[in-house]
């Protein structure tokens, strides 16, 4: 008997009915898949195209890698513009990785606050990062921002460091962690400072629809 003429048809419709409604991977983020493609591209440093009418974005990279190089230490760097809380800076280190293993700074000019994930191994300790954050003057060139995190990791003291800085941090803000007055009026000298992640998360959402407007962003 013949094949029904509509046989073939139907079941292709079937197939790509199939693969519509099956739920996206619940780690699927289009922030970290745009990051993370970015990091795997430009070795494990990338300085977000936001910054470009800021800072000097090779020169910033370039900086970076020397300073990682100097110390001897495994990790991967984000640079961003406008994301200012710890709470999103540590959820852009998270998703950047794509659910991996490898560990991640991200620095944002314009906040003595930076995001952080998966550094166990990586040879810097959690309370490194918070000393540098608890110390920093914003806004501070990156490089100057990692060094500080890497020297830190170095003291045999930087828990007790990290604590102390910690409750000084939070006695000069009088308790809100917003910093001092000194940082606070420095903090908007740099443009774009007061974006929040939503834009970033828009802007990027835009950029995945694209799909080819990924490439745009290669240097």
């Amino acid at each position: 008997m013949a094949p029904h003429p509509y046989g073939r048809p139907l079941t292709l419709i079937g197939l790509l009915a199939t693969l519509v409604t099956v739920p996206a991977p619940a780690h699927a983020d289009p922030v970290g898949t745009f990051y993370a493609r970015m990091l795997e591209e430009h070795g494990g440093v990338f300085v977000d195209e936001e910054l470009a009418g800021v800072l000097d974005r090779r020169e910033v990279a370039d900086d970076l890698r020397a300073a990682l190089d100097g110390h001897g230490v495994r990790l991967s760097l984000l640079v961003v513009e406008g994301v200012e809380d710890r709470g999103s800076l540590d959820r852009l280190a998270r998703i950047s990785t794509e659910e991996g293993t490898d560990p991640v700074l991200v620095l944002s000019p314009g906040t003595v606050m930076i995001g952080r994930a998966n550094l166990d191994g990586s040879g810097v300790p959690e309370a490194a990062v918070d000393h540098a954050a608890y110390t920093g003057v914003s806004p501070e060139y990156p490089a100057d921002t990692l060094d500080h995190v890497l020297s830190a990791a170095e003291h045999p003291d930087v828990e007790e460091m990290a604590l102390l800085a910690e409750a000084e941090f939070h006695a000069a803000s009088d308790g809100h962690g917003e910093g001092t007055e000194a940082d606070t009026a420095s903090r908007a000298a740099w443009p774009g400072a007061a974006g929040v992640l939503a834009g970033l998360l828009a802007g990027w959402g835009l950029v995945a629809a694209g799909g080819g407007l990924f490439e745009r962003w290669k240097r």
